[in-house]
């Protein structure tokens, strides 16, 4: 008797069970060791199977990343559509990312890692097409950032847009730097100074007493 067809619904299940299990065996063995046959036998189906999700090792790696980009910027939206001072709403943004890294830190090494794939690896090839997806759906990340800082700008006067996103830039190298110290132990339990951190990373766009109004009102929660 042939197996039921399955839902819509239940092939997104299980192709969101394979990107988790894809990040898990990434994290245990490493980007170079991971495989479309270790991938099936950890989600205990055929390689064959497995085809029938993701054509190829390349592809199952693009899409891992999109969904750790994903799942971040969901995160990132949800406190960006909160009524609050952009101070208030970038420091908690900004605790949110740390909060993501710490949280996920399989997607977060497999979206920032040395090692993982990039858009410019697949320019000319069969998967251009996702990973220009993929790229997408990291830009949506940046966006939300730049489009908080020029609204913040904004209320001090104007601030261009070349300008909003280096500080974008900047605010992001610092907060991607305290996520792999902390991955590292090296900022394991000093959240004071993460704080104080946090607060240095504020300053270019908040203004001082805004700035000690987002401090209070970000530790309340």
């Amino acid at each position: 008797m042939p197996r039921p067809t399955r839902t819509p619904m239940q092939v997104a299940a299980v192709r969101t069970a394979i990107l988790d299990e894809t990040v898990a065996v990434i994290a245990r063995e490493g980007v170079g060791a991971m495989s479309m046959r270790k991938i099936a036998k950890a989600m205990s189906m055929t390689a064959t199977n497995l085809y029938n999700y993701f054509a190829n090792r390349d592809e199952l790696m693009l899409h891992a990343q999109a969904r750790g980009y994903e799942m971040l910027e969901e995160d990132l939206n949800a406190v960006f559509l909160q009524d609050l001072p952009p101070a208030v709403k970038g420091r908690r943004m900004m605790e949110a990312y740390l909060r993501f890294g710490q949280n996920h830190p399989h997607y977060y090494d497999l979206m920032f890692g040395i090692l993982s794939p990039r858009f410019a690896d697949y320019v000319g090839t069969d998967l251009e097409e996702v990973a220009f997806s993929q790229k997408q759906v990291a830009q949506k990340v940046a966006d939300i950032a730049e489009l908080l800082i020029s609204q913040a700008g904004s209320r001090e006067g104007g601030i261009s847009k070349e300008e909003a996103r280096l500080l974008t830039v900047k605010i992001w190298s610092g907060l991607h730097g305290l996520v792999c110290l902390r991955h590292s132990r090296f900022l394991k339990g000093d959240e004071h100074l993460v704080s104080r951190i946090l607060d240095d990373l504020m300053a270019p766009f908040a203004p001082a007493h805004n700035l000690s109004i987002s401090q209070e009102e970000s530790h309340e929660h």
